[in-house]
């Protein structure tokens, strides 16, 4: 996938766990059966980040406990589909909208990544997976032109708020409609666009 886009499109990425789809009750049983509790401050962060720490910095049992974890996840997607999310929806009506460039940027791995997308929701679109925050920003940097952030984590968003401030941001609350998400892609690209503009 190449991240230039062109003056008429704007980059639109999207989160996955808990903006395109409610996973997060699945992950952390797959973790609990594969013996590890996944403490919240760990929700939303690779497994690299944390995982070895709560294996006692065993690495090789760590590596081992995430790939029994991801069997047991793949099991659980098959029996008990995680619901869609409003995000979802805009998400497949962006793919035909040339003004956007779709991408899903997630800190799940690929092979989660790719079981939940192409798998369950039947959608076939660029993804960047394994992203560190910080990875993320590089990421959506990487782009030129308008912006546009999807994502469930508040605490995200307030570092693009914070520090690249003509990037779009849209927090994917589950209490939103797709109708009411759509409206707000559609303003924060307007305004990356033009904070862009005035920036370069």
């Amino acid at each position: 996938m190449t991240s230039r886009t062109s003056s008429r499109s704007c980059a639109l990425l999207f989160d996955m766990d808990e903006t395109l789809v409610r996973t997060r009750p699945l992950v952390e049983r797959a973790y609990r059966e594969a013996g590890v509790e996944m403490p919240p401050h760990a929700w939303g962060k690779p497994a690299a980040e944390w995982l070895v720490d709560l294996c006692g910095g065993d690495v090789e049992l760590a590596a081992k406990t995430h790939a029994e974890k991801n069997k047991i996840y793949m099991k659980l997607l098959e029996r008990t589909p995680p619901a869609e999310l409003p995000a979802a929806q805009v998400l497949r009506e962006s793919l035909s909208d040339p003004r956007f460039n779709v991408c899903v940027a997630t800190s799940a791995s690929y092979e989660a990544a790719y079981a939940v997308m192409q798998r369950q929701l039947g959608l076939f679109v660029p993804m960047r997976c394994r992203l560190t925050v910080d990875a993320l920003v590089r990421f959506v940097l990487s782009f030129d032109g308008p912006r546009v952030l999807v994502n469930d984590s508040a605490e995200t968003l307030r570092v693009f708020e914070r520090d690249f401030p003509w990037v779009g941001r849209v927090h994917a609350a589950p209490a939103k409609s797709a109708e009411v998400l759509a409206l707000e892609v559609r303003a924060e690209a307007v305004r990356s666009e033009s904070l862009t503009c005035q920036k370069s």
